[in-house]
């Protein structure tokens, strides 16, 4: 009897350690799970901080093009006006008049030919300044798709970094729960 006791005893002892070994092996996974969640989520807040400074560069840089592509507008602008006014100056005198103005036929040909080259110099003035509103066009509206992304990767940094907090208090909820057994 007293031998049966002890080989009892043995196997109790041996159950337990058995189960202890099985929920160490479950806990260090367990933990082991934790941890690489962890370090996911830390990779994932570096790469959209990573996305939100290059997005950041790219505005910039495209609203510095659109600083200058406004200046390029202004200065086409006031250039397309001067023409305009001087066309429009040339206009008014009727092409009898001005080779009668003129001391020769040869001037009067050329003041004609001035007036030509200013209406061909107003209508390319024009066509380039529609070209580069295209272009101011196209750049405002990269730069608010790249203000949306940079808002879009925000809100998911925030959602990682909140993810990342639960994952650590689920730790050391498992921590603490292990030591108090």
């Amino acid at each position: 009897k007293a031998l049966q006791a002890v080989n009892d005893q043995i196997q109790a002892a041996h159950r337990n350690l058995t189960e202890i070994e099985s929920k160490g092996k479950t806990l260090k996974s367990e933990i082991q799970s934790f941890d690489y969640r962890i370090s996911q989520l830390n990779l994932g807040i570096k790469a959209s901080q990573i996305k939100v400074d290059r997005y950041r560069l790219e505005i910039e840089e495209l609203e510095g093009g659109i600083l200058e592509k406004e200046a390029e507008v202004r200065k086409m602008k006031d250039g397309v006006i001067s023409m305009l006014r001087e066309l429009q100056a040339k206009d008014e005198e009727s092409i009898f008049l001005t080779f009668l103005s003129n001391r020769s036929l040869a001037e009067g040909l050329f003041e004609t030919e001035t007036v030509n080259r200013l209406s061909a110099g107003l209508t390319e003035g024009v066509k380039k300044l529609e070209v580069v509103r295209e272009e101011l066009g196209k750049s405002l509206s990269t730069v608010h798709d790249k203000k949306i992304s940079v808002e879009v990767e925000q809100q998911t940094l925030k959602s990682r970094r909140l993810t990342s907090v639960d994952e650590r208090e689920g730790r050391q909820l498992v921590l603490a729960t292990t030591k108090n057994q």
